[in-house]
This record gives structure tokens, C-alpha cells and sequence, in this order.
């Protein structure tokens, strides 16, 4: 959001974050993201705040997960999948992040999917980070990257657990968990000789990781989209990923820098297979948030477009 928001100010639009705002400003254009209880507190208690396009973020995995969301939506009871029901109903357009998000909003609001739902992914900011040199902390060898908060759902543990006997792992995140599970993952990180970096902010040292990595592996258990992924790709590093319905739009999109893998077993042979034959060729076109930014607007112009007229 915070992406997206810098791309459509340097494309001249005012943005405004209703929530933090002392006064609600004028506005062409309501776009929420997510659905959050702060959001649909917001959108069902203000009607003037139309046209409404709304970004709903869902993370959760093809299958039973999908399905127990949809039931959710249908109960009488105030879940999370019937508030991100109430908020996807008021919306007069809804923006995915991949094919698949697009196809479960279809099945769970029975939207038209070429008229009300459009697709615009992530876009990368690794590509326009300054170039400095990575942290001198690093393997000397090549080594496997992951990033992100280390957490049950991205399985870093289990993950390094795998890598680290075949491969160098270096692991950029803070922690989220249990003090046990703090202690768990500390011990696997000293045992392996993993280098935990711990939280990484600067955007730059980040895309400096991302280049000096031989492969990212990103094999968690529910995914939107990971900035992470695409930013990494961005710039011509390959990834390895678990097997999600995003990231076989991926891999269908770019197939010498993705490779999928259904089984954790199968990580370390995957990520040494990138580390001994990186990929030729250009790397991948992931669009920049400006690129993001023009296909927000025309989703802006063609919703603000039909509220004029109504």
C-alpha cells in the first residue's frame, strides 16, 4: 500500500489514509485493501465514501482453505470471510493481485470477471533501490536467500533445516512467535551456521541481498503475491517456491527463473540446481510500482467515469 501510494503521488494524484486524515478531503476515488474490521467499519458506516474499489488480500491456498473462507462468507455470524463478503459486495471495482485471486472473488461474490475484477500485481522497488554492497557478513560461496518475518506460516525452520546441509543459507527477518519457538529457531540457526541478518528496512540492502543471493527459496503455506518474490526476480535472481496457485502463475510466466517444488524434501535439490546453473537470459519483466500505478488509474478513471454518469 505504502508502494503503491509514493507511485500514484509522483504521478501528480493526491493520496489520502482516510484513517490517520483530521479532515476527509474531497475525494475522486475510495480504494481499500484488505478487510479488516477498522475497513468495513469504515465503508458500511459511510456512504458517501463511493466510488469504492477495493484490493481484498486474500491469503489462503487452493482447496479446503478456499472452501472453508467461502462458507465462512455465508454464515450468519460476523467471520472474516463474511466481512471481506460485505466489503467485496459495496465495491464497484475489485483489483487482484493474481489470476487466482480474480477467480475466487468470481466464485465468491459472482462477479463478472472481465467487467469488475482487474488483475495488477506487485510491482518492484528493488529496481530503482541504489546499488550499495551487500552486507560483508555473507557466505563466500553462493547461498540461499530468505526473506521475510520468520514465522510458522513461511516455515524458515523447517526450511533451513533442509537447505543448510547442501547449501549456505543466509535469512533476512525478524521473529514473530513464542519464546520457545524463538529458542527453537535460534538453536537450528547456530547448529546449521545459517546467518540470521535479523529485520532488514533499508530497501537498498535489501535488493543488495537479492543479487548477491544464488537463489531465494520462499516455500510458505499461503501467499497473495510476495513482494519479496517478484522483487527478487526483478532482478534476474531465480526462486524456488512451494507449490501455490501464485506461484504457478509464476513459474508458468517466467520458467527459467521458477521453480515450484510440492515437498520441502525436494528444496535443496532445487535451490543447488539454481546455485550450479543459474538461469541465461534476461531477467524477468516485473513492472515497477509506476507501471502499477497506470493500471490503477485506469481502473480509477473507469469506475469515477461510470459514477459520474450515474
Amino acid at each position: 500500500m505504502r508502494d503503491t501510494a509514493q507511485a500514484l503521488r509522483a504521478r501528480g494524484h493526491e493520496v489520502v489514509f482516510l484513517e490517520r486524515a483530521e479532515r476527509r478531503p474531497p475525494l475522486d476515488v475510495v480504494h481499500g485493501f484488505g478487510a479488516e474490521p477498522n475497513l468495513r467499519h469504515l465503508l458500511l458506516h459511510a456512504q458517501a465514501l463511493r466510488p469504492l474499489v477495493v484490493s481484498p488480500v486474500i491469503v489462503l491456498s487452493r482447496g479446503r482453505e478456499e472452501q472453508v473462507m467461502r462458507v465462512a462468507a455465508r454464515l450468519p455470524l460476523l467471520t472474516a470471510g463474511r466481512m471481506r463478503l460485505q466489503i467485496l459486495q459495496r465495491a464497484d471495482a475489485i483489483v487482484a493481485l493474481t489470476a487466482y485471486e480474480r477467480d475466487v472473488v468470481v466464485r465468491l461474490v459472482g462477479r463478472d470477471a472481465t467487467a469488475d475484477v482487474a488483475v495488477v500485481p506487485n510491482g518492484s522497488g528493488s529496481l530503482d533501490a541504489p546499488v550499495v554492497a551487500p552486507p560483508p557478513e555473507l557466505p563466500a560461496q553462493p547461498f540461499a536467500l530468505l526473506l521475510g518475518t520468520v514465522s510458522a506460516r513461511k516455515a524458515q525452520l523447517e526450511i533451513v533445516r533442509v537447505l543448510a546441509p547442501r547449501l549456505p543459507v543466509v535469512v533476512a527477518g525478524g521473529f514473530h512467535g513464542s519464546d520457545a519457538e524463538r529458542a527453537e529457531w535460534e538453536g537450528t540457526v547456530a547448529g546449521s551456521g545459517t546467518t540470521w541478518l535479523g529485520h532488514v528496512d533499508d530497501p537498498a540492502v535489501v535488493a543488495a541481498l537479492q543479487r548477491a543471493a544464488a537463489v531465494l527459496v520462499h516455500h510458505s503455506t499461503a501467499e497473495t503475491q510476495s513482494l519479496a518474490v517478484v522483487e527478487t526476480l526483478s532482478l534476474g535472481t531465480p526462486v524456488v517456491l512451494s507449490d501455490l496457485p501464485s506461484h504457478r502463475e509464476l513459474a508458468a510466466a517466467h520458467p527459467a527463473h521458477v521453480r515450484v517444488v510440492a515437498e520441502r524434501a525436494q528444496l535443496a535439490d532445487a535451490a543447488t540446481s539454481f546455485a550450479a546453473h543459474p538461469p541465461s537470459g534476461p531477467a524477468p519483466a516485473i513492472p515497477r510500482w509506476d507501471g502499477v500505478a497506470q493500471q490503477l488509474e485506469a481502473v480509477y478513471a473507469r469506475v469515477a467515469g461510470r459514477s459520474a454518469r450515474s
